[in-house]
C-alpha cells in the first residue's frame, strides 16, 4: 500500500478455511492494526485508529488497545476470538470481539525464552500464528523468531477468565 516518507504500511492476511474467505489487517509501520479489512461495505477498526499509527501497549477496549508491529494474525473457528503476534511488545494479544476488548494472553515486555502460564511465559519477537483445527481445545502456534522455535499456547477458558499455557514446541 502506498505510504507517505514518514511511514510505510503492511496488509497481513489470515484465511479462514470454515468461513471460506480471507481476512485482512492493515498495519502501519511502528504502530498498531488499524484496520481490519472486511468484503462488507465498511472497514472494521479494531485499535488504535489515528493513535495507532504511534507504538505501544496498552489492554483495554479496542479503541485503547496499543500495539508495536503487531506482524501474525489468527481467528479461532468460532470467528469470536483473534489471536495477534504483537512482535515488538513479546506478547500474544488477544481480540475477544463479543466483549470487545484487547488483553494479553501471554509474554511480557522483555524478550525471552520462558514456558509457563500468561505473564510468566516468555516470546522474543512472536511472528506467525497458527491454529490447530484438530485440538480438542483452543491450540495456538508460534512462531518466536528471536529464539528460532515454534511455542505451543494452550488456551483454556475457565468461565469468564481465560489462561495460556506455553510451552516449546519445536
Amino acid at each position: 500500500l502506498p505510504g507517505d516518507n514518514a511511514t510505510k504500511t503492511w496488509i497481513t492476511a489470515v484465511s479462514s478455511r470454515t468461513q471460506h474467505r480471507v481476512l485482512m489487517g492493515k498495519t502501519v509501520e511502528g504502530g498498531g492494526i488499524v484496520k481490519w479489512l472486511s468484503a462488507g461495505p465498511t472497514d472494521e477498526e479494531i485499535a488504535g485508529g489515528d493513535s495507532g499509527k504511534f507504538a505501544g501497549f496498552k489492554d483495554g477496549t479496542r479503541s485503547q488497545a496499543r500495539f508495536n508491529n503487531p506482524i501474525g494474525i489468527a481467528i479461532d473457528a468460532a470467528n469470536e476470538w483473534v489471536f495477534i503476534a504483537d512482535s515488538g511488545n513479546h506478547r500474544i494479544r488477544l481480540w475477544d470481539r463479543g466483549n470487545n476488548s484487547v488483553s494479553t494472553l501471554a509474554g511480557g515486555p522483555d524478550p525471552g525464552s520462558s514456558d509457563g502460564e500468561g505473564s510468566e511465559a516468555s516470546f522474543n519477537t512472536p511472528i506467525s500464528l497458527a491454529l490447530d483445527p484438530a485440538a480438542a481445545t483452543t491450540t495456538l502456534y508460534v512462531a518466536d523468531a528471536g529464539n528460532d522455535c515454534i511455542r505451543k499456547v494452550e488456551v483454556i477458558r475457565d468461565g469468564e477468565n481465560i489462561r495460556a499455557l506455553v510451552s516449546r514446541y519445536a
